[in-house]
């Protein structure tokens, strides 16, 4: 029982001295940055049955005049009213464009289909990609442009700052940034060459636009539903350059409205956060789940507290670089768990199956 409680210690400490050096190196994008003034840009959003959210992304992207060139919505065949309110912002900016989707070919992730389509008719020097669920802030392109051309960047991917509202969003979101800033250190995803060290969060993803017409980016991984990590893993593959900030400024999202579509959204990439292993995540959930009740039971209870204060150290660092609340996340993190957990377990079923259901559409896993 000892190698167990060894591997849960040993397991733990490389994760609290990743978030250790992801707190230090602090890997979020600052809005001061601005651009050369050449470039410009095309915002692209694919749309399916978005009306309750896109009507808010749009509004904030007027007030974004820095460099925009067009915004271009591709309606996915929606079944709300996703066409009737991109039309009626469209009559107060010029910029934007509706589109209508094509049918989706056998072999696509539908989002991916849409996103390619899109790409096809930009016209910009580069491409960001926005879900239809984010609101950004003035002053974004320019500090995303500024970043790619300083750092000479074939793509920039954010992890928008996330809002919580309900009870369920708030014992399942904060998973996400928890998870990515213990297992990978951000940084590393800009300065290793290693494919595997990669990150990525297809709500804000900004292209340079002559590289992705080379490499029609969405293409490449057509039928994989994690598509973000994958661009990323097949930009570094390409010997370019990519790279991961965190937002705490300049984008915000609201991803979920209640437990069950959190859960159900998070299942279908959760393995992709652990390089795709189902063992990788097995094995994170065992590890952690057993070194509580382990430490308790074989050690003083002054190991139990101190395993306590570093996980409560280890949340408040990630909460700040996240831009959400330590006290929240660090009372929450035993549901949090929990609810790690239950996600892990649903997505190995659906792994199992070979598929599952995304926004009416079955989807491989």
């Amino acid at each position: 029982m000892m190698w167990l409680i060894g591997m849960a210690l040993g397991y733990f400490a490389i994760r609290f001295f990743i978030v250790v050096a992801n707190y230090i190196s602090n890997p979020v994008l600052q809005l001061n940055g601005r651009s050369s003034g050449q470039s410009l840009v095309s915002v692209l959003i694919p749309a399916r049955n978005e009306s309750g959210n896109i009507d808010r992304l749009l509004a904030s992207l007027a007030k974004q005049h820095d460099a925009v060139l067009e915004i271009l919505v591709l309606d996915d065949h929606s079944e709300d009213n996703t066409t009737a309110v991109v039309r009626q912002a469209a009559m107060d900016d010029r910029r934007i464009r509706l589109l209508r989707g094509k049918e989706l070919p056998h072999g696509w992730v539908g989002k991916n289909w849409a996103c390619h389509q899109l790409a096809l008719e930009a016209q910009g020097n580069y491409f960001l990609f926005l879900d239809a669920d984010v609101e950004v802030e003035e002053g974004l392109t320019g500090a995303l442009i500024h970043e790619c051309e300083n750092k000479k960047l074939a793509l920039l991917s954010v992890f928008p700052r996330q809002q919580m509202v309900t009870m369920g969003e708030k014992v399942v979101v904060p998973i996400m940034n928890f998870l990515l800033l213990s297992l990978l250190p951000l940084r590393l995803v800009y300065s290793s060459s290693h494919a595997s060290l990669a990150a990525a969060n297809g709500q804000c993803m900004f292209f340079h636009g002559e590289t992705y017409r080379k490499f029609q980016w969405h293409e490449s991984v057509k039928n994989n539903v994690a598509e973000d990590i994958q661009i990323m893993k097949a930009v570094k593959r390409s010997r370019l350059k990519g790279e991961v900030q965190l937002a705490n400024e300049g984008i915000q999202c609201r991803m979920y409205r209640k437990f069950g579509d959190a859960v159900s959204g998070f299942r279908k990439n959760l393995p992709e956060i652990f390089a795709g292993s189902r063992w990788f995540m097995m094995m994170h959930i065992l590890l952690s789940l057993v070194l509580f009740p382990l430490a308790a039971w074989y050690f003083p209870v002054m190991v139990s507290v101190a395993l306590c204060l570093l996980i409560v150290l280890m949340r408040f660092a990630i909460s700040v670089l996240s831009g959400q609340s330590p006290v929240m996340n660090a009372l929450l993190h035993p549901v949090q768990m929990m609810s790690l957990f239950v996600i892990a377990f649903l997505a190995l079923g659906s792994q199992w199956k070979g598929s599952t259901t995304w926004k009416g559409r079955r989807v491989k896993m």
